[in-house]
């Protein structure tokens, strides 16, 4: 049988999955600065904290988490493949980190709505509420990651 892609070799294969994962540490490096400057105008230009600048301040977690993983497992062959009963502790912390982050972000934003349907009733109670909502999945999303993490 004819292999499927006959002028393919390992050597152009491996130089092609390292030119991807270059490219992927300079985009999420990319995204991280763009992050960043979003964070930056908003501390230095709004004084007032709400849930918008909660969020702004969330933004770099996932793409700076991302890029920490990229850059530690650079050259790496089973990156993200190799079995979770395989890896260390540091390396499937690393790995999951900006999923988790990533959580953070969207659930902030599903509070964000939630605010901005709510905005018209102007009920403090009810806002300071749905932060202690936050911290409370967040605490226990992240309680649950750390000791899988750990037992694995």
């Amino acid at each position: 049988m004819q292999p499927l892609f006959p002028n393919v070799n390992e050597d152009k294969v491996d130089s092609a999955g390292n030119a991807l994962e270059f490219i992927f540490i300079v985009m999420f490096g990319c995204l991280f600065v763009v992050c960043s400057l979003v964070l930056l105008h908003s501390l230095i230009l709004r004084h007032k904290w709400n849930i918008v600048k909660c969020l702004k301040i969330l933004l770099p977690l996932p793409p700076l988490a991302r890029e920490i993983a990229f850059l530690v497992n650079w050259n790496t062959a089973d990156y993200m493949t190799q079995p979770l009963n395989d890896q260390s502790v540091t390396n499937s912390f690393l790995n999951s980190a900006p999923g988790y982050f990533l959580f953070s972000v969207y659930l902030m934003l599903v509070l964000f709505w939630i605010f901005m349907y709510h905005s018209r009733s102007d009920n403090s109670v009810f806002m300071r509420n749905l932060l202690i909502v936050f911290f409370i999945i967040n605490t226990i999303v992240y309680s649950v990651w750390c000791i899988f993490t750990i037992c694995m």
